[in-house]
């Protein structure tokens, strides 16, 4: 493991997103397109612009894992 404690915290955050979604279908969907939305708006000069790209692609990872659960889950209870 890189880092346990990072790493469970995106374990962790991945099932809320996905119980979230249970709940409120689209969800993650908005949440990527809240993502994109934010990338976007970032000013061409940003102080640590590749710790911040490193944090969004690390956040589509979290996200894409999370809507990758949630459709699973969605097919198995149909």
């Amino acid at each position: 493991m890189k880092n346990p404690k990072a790493d469970a915290c995106s374990y962790l955050i991945t099932m809320i997103i996905q119980r979230l979604e249970e709940d409120n279908r689209g969800l993650i969907n908005n949440l990527i397109e809240g993502v994109e939305a934010d990338r976007a708006a970032l000013p061409k000069r940003i102080q640590s612009r590749s710790h911040v790209e490193a944090i969004i692609r690390e956040t589509f990872k979290i996200l894409d894992r999370a809507k990758a659960g949630a459709e699973n889950k969605n097919e198995n209870d149909t």
